[in-house]
């Protein structure tokens, strides 16, 4: 079990943006075009699985939360919440093992510290998730194969305040040692804005992926098929083949 706390403080200023997207116009419009953040950020993580590399049994639970504190209008106001489980289950005695795996993912904005009070909602004065910190798909998650989600401007995603994805995996035998796993996987999830929270708009996929250990970091191979991505959507925001490096194993 781990536990780790940190913060930082960035300044952002954005220059010739008269032609931006009209979220991103009216992100400058709320917190002007030279910003400040003061982030404070801690992360939890407890595992049970019975080894670091190719585990067979046990979990992994994590939360991830992020403030970005209310010194000003200058400065972005915020919180997002990330929980993640993933759990392994080896299928009898073969080496099959079953991986299922759930991200959730919120996020708001606000321009009062009483909203970091709890049951002091009516006192509180809210605002979007600034546009830097709102949730976006991509690369090999939530839902590989598909690149953007939720509400878009001109094809771009714009993306959202409230992540759900699953995903089910099943890892293979190793043919050629620890260097390379390989798995099936099947996929699900949507980026929602305003919370609006609507099952029926997620989208799935399924394919296979390869990760390959290397002296820098694993890197991770991706081909998946859709299952029920909108014909309008693939092409520019779907991709059979994907690969990234991965900054953790599970």
């Amino acid at each position: 079990q781990t536990l780790s706390m940190g913060g930082d403080v960035s300044n952002t200023t954005y220059y010739n943006y008269e032609n931006a997207a009209p979220d991103m116009k009216s992100y400058i419009e709320t917190y002007g075009d030279n910003q400040w953040k003061v982030n404070l950020r801690s992360n939890w993580q407890y595992s049970s699985i019975n080894k670091a590399l190719m585990p067979t049994k046990g979990g992994i639970y994590s939360a991830n939360l992020n403030v970005g504190l209310p010194f000003g209008d200058k400065f972005m106001s915020y919180y997002t919440l990330h929980t993640r489980a993933s759990w392994f289950k080896q299928i009898g005695n073969t080496d099959f093992v079953i991986n299922p795996r759930m991200h959730v993912a919120i996020g708001d904005g606000f321009k009062d510290i009483y909203c970091l009070i709890p049951g002091a909602s009516s006192e509180c004065e809210e605002s979007d998730l600034p546009l830097p910190e709102k949730f976006f798909g991509g690369a090999t998650e939530p839902v590989r194969g598909v690149m953007t989600f939720g509400d878009k401007f001109m094809g771009q995603a714009i993306g959202g305040d409230l992540l759900t994805t699953a995903s089910l995996n099943m890892f293979l035998p190793q043919f050629v040692g620890d260097m390379l796993q390989t798995s099936l996987f099947v996929d699900g999830g949507y980026i929602y804005n305003q919370h609006k929270f609507d099952f029926n708009k997620w989208v799935y996929t399924a394919g296979i992926q390869a990760r390959i250990q290397t002296p820098m970091a694993p890197v991770v191979l991706v081909y998946a098929l859709p299952l029920n991505v909108e014909n309008e959507a693939k092409g520019e925001v779907f991709k059979r083949f994907q690969f990234s490096f991965q900054t953790s194993l599970y």
